[in-house]
């Protein structure tokens, strides 16, 4: 499949300029109507903005919790539930085995208090294949989300366990933390 390039971002645009003139906006608003998939994907060098502009203040994350309910209106027939997996990523150690740096990957549930209240997280979450459905994690929370509000307030709360496993420190603290946000919609 071909690829087309769309534009470059400068680096005084707000987040509000890089969702609209990416064609965020309208990809977001399409895949409700049309009941597609749509993935946002920040990547690029350490530094760079990648974190702000997807999760901060009006960041990619909240314009698309906006732009799917904006689309869906007062519709009855849909659900929308709200998911976050955390991946923390934590610093290399050195295999005796072969002598090779590993780092080792942890999933974490983004929806669980942990971040909120200062219990771990339900960790080690695992992915799965369905034969039919395709891939999952294992044991990881859905929330409904009934207005925008709420599907917010899940959002900032999978953002706060982001920013508190960022912050852990000692044994143990990851060197990255990556998040995937999903807002799902279905049609009853």
């Amino acid at each position: 499949k071909k690829f087309k390039f769309d534009n470059v971002v400068a680096p005084d645009e707000d987040t509000r300029t890089v969702y609209t003139k990416a064609h965020i906006s309208s990809s977001v608003r399409s895949s409700v109507t049309s009941g597609e998939s749509v993935t946002v994907l920040s990547f690029g060098a350490l530094g760079t903005g990648k974190t702000t502009t997807m999760r901060g203040e009006h960041g990619v994350v909240d314009q698309a919790a906006s732009d799917v309910f904006a689309v869906l209106g007062n519709e009855a027939a849909a659900l929308v539930t709200v998911s976050v997996l955390i991946s923390a990523v934590t610093p290399p150690a050195q295999s005796h085995l072969t002598g090779r740096q590993v780092t080792h990957e942890v999933l974490l549930d983004g929806l669980l208090p942990g971040g909120d209240t200062g219990q771990d997280y339900k960790g080690g979450l695992v992915v799965r294949e369905h034969p039919r459905t395709g891939f999952f994690v294992e044991g990881l929370t859905e929330l409904a989300a009934d207005s925008e509000e709420e599907c917010r307030e899940l959002l900032a709360r999978g953002l706060r366990n982001c920013a508190a496993e960022e912050a852990r420190k000692g044994a143990g603290a990851p060197l990255r933390v990556h998040a995937l946000f999903t807002i799902r919609v279905r049609r009853r």
